[in-house]
């Protein structure tokens, strides 16, 4: 016997099934292709990027999906490129229709709008695609199909499957759009303390997000702070640098110290270059090291806030940072300045 369905039970299962029937519900690049290895195929595709370059000989041919990811061409917002691609053939010559398609919303999806080029003829052919990059194409990590299908005609289903072609998928990293900036993070998880050792053994340390991508440098840092020296701690017995932990970062070359006996002490310090190395942006990693020279009487000894701190809420530090509009080469914005 079947159980009864309430209304109210129906009504969910028809919603779940509508939410999975959804064309981009959790999305994922579709594949499609050639069934056969024989005749057109793309026999060379080029991409020159800010600093990597997509460069693909074809033949043999290769049924499905040809993923061809470690293939990258970086590209900026703004900035126009070629892209150069070959409609050949592994064996016999035949009527071909192909498409160039970039996925700039990364939505995983190939749409009309993002077509790059296409072709109708047969082969073998070169063809050159100038291309825009969108000012709002999405930044990261995207796919380039480059589909030719033998016998077919336009549009291409970038998704169809097919006898005899190529359906190739590389990557496009787009690089955040051109540009100075800074951003800013101020520290309030409570007092930072200090230890009776240098360099401190509980330092602190808070994360500041600037763009990310290949052509993005740190052109400066700002620091600001105030410490407090109480319990016949002095002002002048303090001692404080910034750091920055990433990769191509640094400390300062030198502790800062504050001038008189007990209270408050603020401190700023304005275009630091300790982030000049670090190439590539993200997530910024600095670090507050806090000691004092005097003061170390159990229970009090080490880290603590007793003689010495690093006032709550405090602490601020900004980024300045610039994108390169034509990318980095060894750490050095490369630009029509520099060209």
């Amino acid at each position: 016997m079947f159980k009864k369905l309430t209304i109210s039970k129906m009504l969910a299962i028809f919603v779940l099934g509508l939410f999975i029937s959804l064309p981009y519900a959790n999305a994922q690049y579709c594949a499609g292709g050639p069934t056969s290895v024989f005749d057109s195929n793309v026999t060379n595709v080029t991409l020159d990027g800010e600093s990597q370059t997509i460069s693909h000989t074809g033949c043999p041919g290769v049924t499905g999906l040809q993923l061809l990811l470690e293939k990258v061409a970086d590209v900026t917002p703004g900035n126009d490129y070629d892209v150069s691609v070959t409609w050949g053939t592994c064996g016999g010559v035949y009527p071909n229709a192909a498409t160039v398609w970039i996925d700039w919303n990364a939505n995983e999806v190939f749409e009309a709008s993002e077509v790059i080029g296409t072709w109708t003829g047969s082969p073998t052919v070169t063809m050159v695609y100038n291309f825009t990059v969108p000012d709002d194409a999405v930044t990261g990590t995207t796919r380039m199909r480059v589909m030719q299908r033998e016998s077919g005609s336009l549009p291409l289903d970038p998704c169809g499957t097919y006898s005899w072609g190529s359906n190739m998928d590389f990557s496009i990293e787009v690089l955040a759009a051109g540009g100075p900036g800074s951003e800013s993070v101020t520290y309030t998880l409570g007092d930072i303390p200090t230890d009776f050792n240098q360099p401190s053994t509980c330092p602190e340390t808070m994360t500041i997000t600037i763009p990310e991508g290949d052509n993005v440098i740190i052109t400066g840092v700002d620091v600001s702070y105030s410490m407090t020296a109480q319990n016949v701690a002095y002002m002048s017995e303090q001692r404080s640098r910034i750091s920055i932990l990433n990769p191509g970062g640094m400390a300062e070359p030198a502790y800062a110290s504050g001038v008189g006996t007990g209270g408050t002490y603020n401190y700023e310090r304005l275009g630091l270059n300790i982030g000049e190395g670090v190439v590539g942006g993200g997530d910024i990693i600095v670090q507050m090291d806090a000691y004092r020279t005097w003061g170390n009487t159990a229970p009090n000894n080490g880290c603590g806030t007793w003689y010495s701190r690093v006032d709550d809420g405090t602490w601020t530090v900004t980024v300045h940072y610039d994108i390169a509009t034509e990318g980095i080469v060894a750490g050095v914005v490369k630009d029509a300045a520099t060209e």
